[in-house]
């Protein structure tokens, strides 16, 4: 098992709203409590009777996994998180693309409240590259 970093919530300034997206992607109980989780939160998926989803928890997976993308030292956790717009709600346009942009702002700011010594995840391996 990977020791994840402690993250601090309260210099990440975020608002009421996104401190409660952001309370989903710490750990609550073991070793790890209060520090980023090992595991994407849970995204629950409904196909409607229109044929589209609806999906629940999926802004919160979005931010774990862009943050966990960041300073995880998990290998596992350390490819491009291209695809993790897919668990955002609704279908892909303007509105989604927004929402991922608001959703990358609050993964940055809490990802920088890590200690600069976690910054070996993705950025580190992918730096090089891109």
């Amino acid at each position: 098992m990977y020791h994840m970093p402690k993250l601090d919530l309260d210099a990440a300034n975020l608002t009421k709203e996104e401190r409660e997206l952001a309370q989903g992607i710490l750990a609550t109980q073991g070793p790890n409590k209060g520090n980023l989780r090992a595991s994407k939160p849970k995204v629950t998926r409904t196909k409607m009777a229109d044929g589209t989803w609806q999906r629940e928890g999926g802004e919160m997976a979005y931010i774990w996994r862009n943050v966990a993308f960041m300073v995880s030292p998990n290998p596992k956790h350390q490819c491009l998180p291209m695809m993790a717009f897919c668990d955002l709600p609704g279908e892909w346009g303007d509105e989604q693309r927004e929402l991922a942009a608001r959703l990358d702002d609050i993964a940055d700011r809490i990802a920088a409240t890590a200690p600069a010594a976690w910054l070996h995840g993705g950025v580190a391996r992918w730096a090089n590259l891109i």
